[in-house]
């Protein structure tokens, strides 16, 4: 997740989260990972106990989720 400023977790499974992301990648320093993917699930348990399913952005330069 490093090499993007921010990035999108979302559900890899879903049609209108996959084609969100894709249009996300679009933009210049925003990254997408599926939730399903580990590096997005280690994340997501270290800023919440249980991961939310849900799509979230993390932004990185602001320091947000």
């Amino acid at each position: 997740m490093a090499r993007y400023g921010s990035v999108l977790s979302y559900d890899g499974e879903c049609p209108y989260c996959s084609v969100a992301a894709k249009a996300l990648e679009q933009v210049e320093d925003i990254g997408a990972i599926s939730w399903y993917e580990e590096s997005a699930q280690s994340f997501l348990t270290a800023q919440f106990d249980d991961p939310p399913f849900a799509m979230v952005l993390i932004d990185q330069p602001a320091k947000q989720v």
